[in-house]
């Protein structure tokens, strides 16, 4: 067990050794920074990033936004882990109601749903933005969240 153990140590050195001696070789062949020509507009560039001085690498933004600035002051809004999170998109975009679906399970056709081009089928309890279909009737839908409550009604007409 011994011998065998030791034969492949030894087998394995050499493979790791082998490896690295050609590697270090390709290395020393190769030119692994492929160089542009003088003339290119990529070695130009090239020439302009070395000498950069080294504050102008970073973008003007992310210097403008330092989050470690000394001026630095927290939130005018704290957040409120026990309220509930409502977007200001969320509340001025209202989905209109263009068509209902009633049967066994009844379904809304909603157009302005966020996130969504077009109209959508919601059925009862799905989401629609911070919302939840409720209600279906033959002419209105009722979506519910935990801060409100919209009555969508059809419109007369085309949509």
């Amino acid at each position: 067990m011994v011998n065998g153990l030791a034969t492949w140590t030894v087998v394995g050195a050499t493979i790791f050794l082998a490896s690295g001696l050609a590697a270090a070789s390709w290395a020393s062949i190769v030119d692994l920074e492929a160089t542009p020509p003088a003339s290119s507009p990529a070695a130009e560039t090239a020439r302009r990033e070395r000498t950069r001085p080294p504050d102008s690498r970073f973008d003007p933004f992310v210097l403008n936004r330092n989050l470690f600035r000394a001026s630095r002051r927290p939130p005018s809004i704290a957040f409120d882990p026990s309220k509930p999170l409502v977007t200001s998109a969320a509340t001025t975009v209202s989905p209109q109601l263009v068509g209902v679906v009633l049967g066994p399970r009844p379904s809304a056709v909603l157009k302005g749903v966020p996130g969504v081009a077009g109209t959508s089928v919601v059925s009862i309890e799905e989401p629609v933005g911070v919302y939840r279909l409720l209600v279906v009737s033959a002419d209105s839908a009722v979506l519910g969240s935990p801060a409100d409550t919209l009555v969508l009604r059809l419109k007369e007409g085309p949509p």
